[in-house]
């Protein structure tokens, strides 16, 4: 395909769009499109969701086989081989910029960057988290690496993150560049009747639920939810706390296994419909996370027009407003949790009141088509060629 002439020329990479990260890499390949960028979208050949048809946005399957589901090892060689087609594919056409959207196999997507960098690319980095989620040394090492020394620009999510970037690492204020991380309104769907969910889940269609949702994670303040949940319990005997995700790799189970009374538990990759079920069914979702940068969740829950309980860490504080679409706790106050919760279930409609207000406030503040022309704005004026 011939590239329009004049067009920042912009390619998402992302091998991991078989998660929850594709509404992401489609919603930003989007808004960019819209914008005025000519964007290719590089992920996965089995993505959770692709660009709409008529966005404008190329998609390019090179990531063959390293999705779940296969042996590991058999995963680690589709990845070397998918590895080798973007670097042939960087032979053949070299765009304006390279955006990675996450670093998957640190070693092998190293030398693709450098190849990128090689070719006169500049490369972004977006930091959906200022710092990695496994504290080990060469995790660290590779994010630094990447942050530090590959990136023509890091992008990060809200002013708090901004800060934050230059707290832990040594990049130049010219470097960063601050978006927000858009709404999922194009794939979710607000006006799924709720008793029609739960009809589709097997669950009580007269009970209090709250929904916890996402990759099943030690940061994510799961324990702490689960502390709090027999306070709830004996308020409310009838309320559930459902909770339905992906184990992540090495996560410890043991917490879940014993869960007490009036959860449910759901283990699995779900579909976009599927999870339009569980946030459908749902009267609160819940966010209780020890720290975070930036959250999917809490975009999916405002765009299906569902209030949060989340800890006031990370963007959190800015985009929940307690008593308004949310409410607010200290990380790892399971007692706070506790009572949140019990006011959140003990009034469902109320409950309904404050995810409107969410929905409304994600529509004007998470819109794709702002975001991707801010970030263009800012590509346009770093320019072109590899600058580090």
């Amino acid at each position: 395909m011939t590239e329009p002439a004049g067009q920042l020329r912009i390619w998402l990479v992302d091998p991991i769009n078989y998660s929850g990260m594709a509404y992401y890499d489609a919603g930003l390949a989007g808004g960019l499109a819209r914008a005025g960028a000519d964007v290719t979208l590089l992920g996965s050949d089995k993505p959770l969701v692709r660009p709409a048809e008529g966005s404008g946005v190329r998609f390019v399957p090179v990531f063959a086989g390293t999705g779940p589901g296969r042996p590991r090892w058999l995963r680690g060689l589709a990845y070397v081989a998918s590895s080798w087609r973007l670097t042939r594919s960087l032979r053949r056409s070299t765009p304006d910029w390279v955006l990675w959207n996450y670093v998957e196999q640190p070693t092998l997507d190293r030398l693709v960057i450098g190849r990128a960098r090689a070719r006169e690319a500049r490369v972004g980095f977006v930091a959906h988290e200022v710092e990695p989620w496994g504290y080990d040394e060469k995790r660290r090492g590779d994010y630094r690496w990447l942050i530090e020394e590959a990136s023509d620009a890091v992008l990060v999510h809200g002013k708090a993150n901004e800060e934050a970037v230059h707290a832990v690492w040594n990049v130049p204020r010219a470097r960063v560049i601050t978006i927000e991380h858009g709404d999922y309104r194009e794939w979710v769907d607000p006006s799924v009747d709720q008793g029609a969910a739960r009809q589709r889940l097997e669950l009580p269609v007269d009970a209090p639920i709250a929904l916890f949702f996402g990759t099943l994670r030690a940061t994510k303040g799961l324990l702490t939810l689960l502390q709090a949940w027999p306070a709830v319990h004996e308020a409310l005997p009838e309320a559930i706390l459902l909770v339905a995700g992906r184990p992540d790799r090495g996560a410890d189970l043991s917490m879940i296994e014993s869960a007490p009374e009036g959860v449910r538990i759901r283990v699995g990759e779900f579909s976009p419909a599927e999870a339009n079920d569980y946030y459908a069914a749902c009267d609160v979702v819940t966010i209780p996370y020890d720290r975070v940068s930036t959250s999917g969740v809490l975009r999916f829950a405002y765009s299906a027009a569902r209030p949060v309980l989340a800890s006031d860490v990370g963007e959190l504080h800015t985009h929940v407003a307690n008593g308004e679409t949310g409410w607010l706790i200290k990380p790892g106050d399971a007692e706070a949790a506790a009572s949140a919760l019990v006011t959140a279930l003990s009034d469902r409609d109320r409950a309904l009141e404050l995810g409107r207000t969410g929905n409304a406030y994600a529509t004007g503040a998470f819109d794709w088509e702002v975001i991707g022309g801010r970030l263009l704005d800012r590509l346009a004026t770093l320019g072109t060629g590899a600058g580090v």
